[in-house]
């Protein structure tokens, strides 16, 4: 479920799954790409940075990126590269 909070001017996006899975994401679109971002945590206790990226939008594909940082967001890892593209 995506929305747009006006009060804080952010984009906020929620994943739920049937197993208990629950993940919220804050973010923008700025610069051509829309950048959702949250703060998990490993099944060992350490905290990782999760985003996802949309880029290179047109009215035919994007580029979508699902990506995490170990080191606080100075270096990002591309975990799950996607290419969309509209059927003919």
């Amino acid at each position: 479920l995506s929305t747009f909070d006006t009060r804080a001017n952010k984009w906020k996006q929620t994943w739920v799954d049937n197993q208990g899975g629950y993940l919220d994401f804050v973010g923008e679109f700025k610069d051509g790409q829309m950048i959702l971002q949250r703060e998990g945590v490993r099944p060992d206790g350490t905290k990782v940075l999760q985003r996802m990226v949309w880029k290179n939008i047109t009215s035919n594909d994007f580029d979508w990126s699902w990506e995490a940082s170990r080191d606080g967001g100075k270096t990002w890892q591309v975990n799950w590269p996607i290419h969309y593209k509209r059927k003919s």
